[in-house]
C-alpha cells in the first residue's frame, strides 16, 4: 500500500486536499498546484470564502511581492532557510525589505504543545484591511503593543484553550529560561492549523525568550515601487541564481493569486454542480409527490365518473376541495 501511494505521488496521480487557507496553507496549496497535483482549498471561514470571490482577501493575506519557502516544504513547515541566501537577497537590487517568518513548536504552562509564528514587521501593517474577531484598540495600538512583547491568537487557539473572544487575556510559554506570561491583544480569524491554532508574535519577542533557536522558515520580499511591474521576471532571475543552491521555492505575488484562483474555481465549480443536482433532486422529489397524488385520486375519479358525474365538473371538484 506504501509502494502504491509513493508511485501515485511520483506520477502526479494522487489528489491533494488542504485544509485551512491562511498564511500556510495557501502557499502550501499553491506549490502542490505548480507541481502538477490536482489540489482542492477547504477552509470554514465562510467570510475569506466570500473575501476571495471579490479578490480582497488574497490582497489582505498576500502582502509581499515575493514569497520563498524551503523546497518540500509541508504543512507543519519543515525545513529552513540558509542565513547566508538571506544576507545575499537583502543586496538585490529592487529589494525594499525582507521579512522574515519562523514557524516552530514550543510548550504551555502544562506541556501542551503550541505552535508559535514569529514575524518581522511589514510595510504599511497598520493600515491593511484586518480579519480580527476582537482586538485591544485601533490597529496602530495592536502592532504597537505587539512590538512591546504581546501576542496575537488565533481565533482556533483561544476556543481550545476556553480563552475570552471579547476581552484582553493571557496566555503562559515555557520560554528558555522558565515560564513566561504574554498578552493577548488581539484574536484573529485564520484556519492554517484548523485543529490547533497558533500564537503570532514578534520575531525579536521571540529571540528574547528562545535565543538559541534562530531558524528562518519562510521569507518574503516587498520589492521597491518601480520594481514592482518586474515582480515575475525577479522572481524568475533569483530562482535561477538561488532555489539550486539553497534548494528553495520562489513564487511572486502574481503568480500565487492566480494559481489560487484557478484552484477555487475548480473547487467551486464542484460546489455549483452540486447545488444543480441538488435543485434537480427536489424538483423530482416535488412532481413525485404530485403524481402519487394523481394516483390516490384515480380511483375516486373513476367512481365519481361512473356515478354520473360529467367532465366538467371534475375540473370544479378540485377547486371545491381546496376550498
Amino acid at each position: 500500500m506504501v509502494q502504491d501511494f509513493i508511485n501515485r505521488l511520483e506520477t502526479k496521480e494522487t489528489r491533494v486536499g488542504v485544509v485551512g487557507l491562511g498564511y500556510v496553507g495557501l502557499p502550501l496549496l499553491i506549490e502542490f498546484s505548480k507541481a502538477g497535483f490536482y489540489v482542492r482549498g477547504f477552509d470554514v471561514d465562510i467570510n475569506k470564502i466570500e473575501q476571495l470571490n471579490e479578490g480582497t482577501w488574497l490582497d489582505n493575506i498576500l502582502a509581499a511581492d515575493i514569497y520563498i519557502s524551503p523546497a518540500g516544504q509541508n504543512l507543519r513547515i519543515d525545513g529552513q532557510i540558509d542565513p547566508t541566501f538571506i544576507a545575499d537577497i537583502q543586496q538585490k537590487e529592487g529589494v525594499k525589505q525582507v521579512n522574515l517568518l519562523q514557524a516552530t513548536t514550543v510548550f504551555g504552562e502544562n506541556y501542551q504543545p503550541i505552535e508559535i509564528r514569529a514575524v518581522t514587521p511589514q510595510p504599511d501593517e497598520t493600515r491593511r484591511q484586518n480579519t480580527w474577531l476582537w482586538a485591544a484598540g485601533s490597529p496602530d495600538d495592536v502592532f504597537a503593543a505587539l512590538d512591546q512583547g504581546a501576542v496575537m491568537i488565533s481565533e482556533v487557539f483561544a476556543r481550545r484553550f476556553d480563552l475570552p473572544l471579547d476581552a484582553p487575556s493571557e496566555i503562559t510559554l515555557m520560554a528558555e529560561n522558565g515560564a513566561k506570561s504574554f498578552n493577548v491583544v488581539a484574536i484573529f480569524y485564520d484556519y492554517a492549523l484548523p485543529e490547533l491554532g497558533y500564537v503570532l508574535m514578534r520575531m525579536q519577542t521571540y529571540r528574547t525568550y528562545w535565543p538559541d533557536d534562530d531558524e528562518i522558515t519562510n521569507v518574503s520580499l516587498f520589492l521597491e515601487p518601480e520594481a514592482i511591474p518586474r515582480a515575475d521576471l525577479i522572481t524568475q532571475e533569483l530562482t535561477d541564481e538561488f532555489a539550486a543552491r539553497y534548494r528553495l521555492s520562489l513564487s511572486s505575488n502574481r503568480a500565487i493569486k492566480e494559481n489560487a484562483l484557478v484552484v477555487f474555481d475548480r473547487t467551486f465549480t464542484i460546489t455549483a454542480a452540486l447545488r444543480l443536482l441538488a435543485t434537480v433532486v427536489a424538483f423530482i422529489g416535488v412532481l413525485s409527490t404530485l403524481m402519487s397524488l394523481q394516483l390516490e385520486r384515480t380511483r375516486e375519479l373513476g367512481t365519481l365518473r361512473a356515478n354520473g358525474m360529467s367532465l366538467p365538473s371534475f375540473g370544479v371538484k378540485p377547486c371545491w376541495n381546496r376550498a
